[in-house]
């Protein structure tokens, strides 16, 4: 870069690592800071970089048995001789029905770059968001006390629903599976690249991006906090 400069052309050219660089140091400084700093390129630009950064690390190839596999191994008939399709089940039953799914939020420390995450059950018939738990070092062992509160017979978020959804992430531990189906409820796993069996998940999901994807200016350590309050407060309505 500094060649670049010296030379006098009107286009600096960054290296991926440079861009790397300049994003992790800008992002937590905020647009406001950026704008009266940087001259070389614009905020907007470093905080795409930021963006493009935060995409990159959750890239990576997909591996497994797709839908038709699942079916066959749970002995559910392919349409159109199934009785009931999914989307059907799932309104018939909605009352007795949770989505469960996680929200990760990236914040820059010492260390780096670290992922946090947040475990929300919502409840089909109603939309009312429950956070289990929200930690960036999702262990087998934290797993299962968030299963615990859940399943808890007085004020576990379960009590009185039958259908818990899951994807198939490997956060799930066969711990707070063993939990939640010790507690008497029947664990529905979605099939394998197919996010539209735990929709309502996803659309929250999105709905909280997009409500906080315009927050550049928060430094990133500070993001997760604001997300846990409006999830646990105005987001009980309608995801």
């Amino acid at each position: 870069m500094k060649e670049q400069l010296e030379s006098g052309g009107k286009r600096l050219r960054f290296t991926d690592d440079q861009r790397r660089r300049l994003a992790a140091k800008g992002k937590p400084l905020g647009r406001k800071v950026l704008g009266t700093i940087a001259t070389i390129v614009t905020p907007d630009t470093i905080l795409a970089w930021h963006r493009r950064l935060i995409a990159s690390k959750w890239t990576y190839p997909r591996n497994g048995v797709g839908r038709p596999g699942v079916m066959k191994e749970h002995g559910i008939k392919p349409s159109p001789d199934r009785p009931m399709s999914w989307a059907t089940f799932v309104r018939s039953h909605a009352h007795l029905i949770v989505a469960a799914d996680f929200f990760t939020t990236e914040v820059w420390t010492v260390r780096g770059l670290v992922t946090h995450y947040m475990l929300f059950v919502i409840d089909i018939a109603t939309r009312r968001v429950h956070v289990a738990g929200t930690t960036a070092n999702p262990t087998s062992g934290r797993m299962e006390q968030m299963a615990r509160n859940l399943t808890d017979c007085e004020e576990g978020f379960l009590t009185g629903r039958r259908f818990p959804i899951l994807d198939r992430d490997a956060i799930f531990s066969p711990g707070f599976k063993s939990i939640v189906r010790d507690s008497g409820v029947e664990i529905l796993l979605t099939a394998y690249k197919a996010p539209n069996m735990n929709a309502h998940a996803e659309r929250f999901v999105r709905s909280i991006k997009f409500g906080v994807s315009r927050s550049d200016d928060l430094p990133g350590a500070r993001i997760s906090r604001p997300i846990h309050r409006r999830v646990r407060g105005s987001l009980s309505r309608r995801a």
